[in-house]
């Protein structure tokens, strides 16, 4: 089944992955190294402890910019988001006020943190899509900051971050995907930037 886009449309990631997209989160092999996005974190799916996935989960934000780019995370930290697709449209319709958003990072431990997906200013409402990418940028930022000097396995040795291995700035934020009742994860791209 191909996902849609934050306005209806299929998504061309989804529609090449096909089915296997669901089995996995986020396979190297199949999400191959993109000259504009860079190459995609292999990250593993949230599985609750039950070794699969949860069927009934699969909503999924994108994060993608007019020029076919997804939206570098220092972008959306400085709210730099003119050219971010459907970027007023509220998302997480069927989320409760707060989620868990969880990282599977090669070669370190698992990390989750809570996202507060209402916005509160007024009328009790969801979060625009563009505001979302700045909190879920915030998120990455954090986690980057919380795993700098922390060891990480020798054979994952390539996905260490901090200021001297993956920065803040060389990630693009592709999607933030649901992978149980209450967790989403986030789908990035590494390219590094100078």
């Amino acid at each position: 089944m191909d996902r849609q886009l934050n306005n209806g449309k299929p998504d061309p990631i989804s529609k090449a992955l096909g089915d296997h997209f669901n089995s996995l989160f986020l396979p190297q092999d199949e999400a191959p190294p993109s000259p504009i996005n860079g190459v995609c974190v292999p990250q593993r799916k949230y599985d609750k402890g039950t070794g699969r996935s949860d069927p009934n989960n699969q909503d999924r934000v994108l994060f993608l910019r007019e020029d076919g780019t997804y939206l570098p995370v220092k972008e959306a930290l400085e709210k730099r988001y003119g050219s971010l697709m459907d970027q007023n449209l509220p998302v997480l319709d069927e989320a409760g006020l707060t989620v868990t958003v969880r990282f599977e990072w090669p070669g370190y431990q698992s990390k989750e943190y809570q996202l507060r997906v209402v916005d509160w200013r007024e009328v009790p409402q969801k979060v625009p899509l563009h505001k979302l990418s700045t909190d879920v940028a915030k998120i990455v930022a954090k986690f980057v900051k919380d795993m700098q000097g922390k060891p990480i396995q020798p054979n994952y040795a390539m996905w260490r971050v901090g200021q001297d291995a993956i920065r803040v700035e060389d990630l693009r934020l592709a999607t933030l995907e649901q992978v149980s009742a209450g967790s989403w994860q986030t789908r990035l791209f590494y390219l590094r930037s100078h």
